[in-house]
């Protein structure tokens, strides 16, 4: 039996949470989340509650991530899996966990490292896209490939389309690799290798973002609806025009 441990607070996190307890060779020894209800609506799987809605009235113990150290040596639990976690593990973190943390990536790697990839997937105009599943290291999203996921982006996604559709996929890259996983009969595959194969290498740091918000009048409109898109997520800033020193934000007519 495999000791499992997952760190996250969406929907994905419960759907990952109920596929290891119906799996014989796991146990979910406890989860990383807020010790909060939120609503997910705007999220993959809405129906779904967040993690710890799920796990407060089940006997899995809840953690915040510094108590890991505290809770767990070294090596004790067999395999974290962190479900699109917001968090930076450090090495403390890592070490805790016998096979590795398995990280549920919102993009395609080594391209789209760092933050933010829903967006600038629309940005950058990219006709496919997807989501990885990878071992974490120290270095952010950095670590050996366990598998890819990749789908269409259809011409009027909002990022908040695109986002969804990867958190899916996510899940079910976690799906079909897991038994693999758990029986330490997966492939894995460097990053380098790729890298050295040609395969592009990008990242995308916290910030970045905002520096690409603001557009142009003078934009052609096909360019000006593409940021409109990038920049559709429910709670966040819209894209915008400077007038006045006053922002003009854009918005699209079909959005709830």
């Amino acid at each position: 039996m495999r000791s499992v441990v997952v760190l996250g607070n969406i929907p994905l996190g419960t759907r990952i949470v109920k596929l290891l307890e119906a799996n014989p060779n796991a146990t979910v020894e406890g989860v990383v989340c807020r010790e909060e209800t939120f609503s997910f609506d705007h999220h993959a799987f809405p129906d779904e509650p967040g993690v710890y809605e799920y796990v407060r009235d089940r006997d899995i113990d809840v953690f915040e991530l510094d108590e890991l150290a505290t809770a767990f040596s070294d090596g004790e639990v067999y395999l974290g899996v962190s479900a699109r976690n917001n968090q930076v593990l450090r090495e403390r973190h890592l070490d805790i966990f016998q096979k590795g943390v398995v990280n549920c990536h919102g993009g395609i790697l080594p391209a789209y490292r760092g933050l933010n990839c829903a967006n600038f997937a629309l940005i950058e105009d990219c006709d496919e896209f997807g989501g990885t599943i990878h071992y974490m290291t120290e270095e952010v999203d950095a670590g050996p490939i366990i598998d890819r996921a990749w789908f269409d982006v259809e011409d009027d996604a909002t990022a908040h389309d695109v986002f969804v559709e990867v958190t899916e996929s996510l899940y079910d890259l976690v799906e079909r690799n897991i038994d693999a996983i758990l029986d330490d009969t997966e492939e894995t595959t460097e990053q380098e290798t790729l890298i050295d194969e040609g395969e592009p290498v990008g990242y995308y740091p916290r910030g970045e973002l905002d520096e690409y918000r603001e557009v142009s009048p003078e934009w052609s409109p096909e360019c000006i609806d593409r940021y409109a898109r990038a920049f559709s997520f429910p709670g966040h800033e819209p894209a915008y025009f400077e007038y006045d020193e006053r922002k003009i934000y854009i918005t699209l007519d079909w959005e709830d």
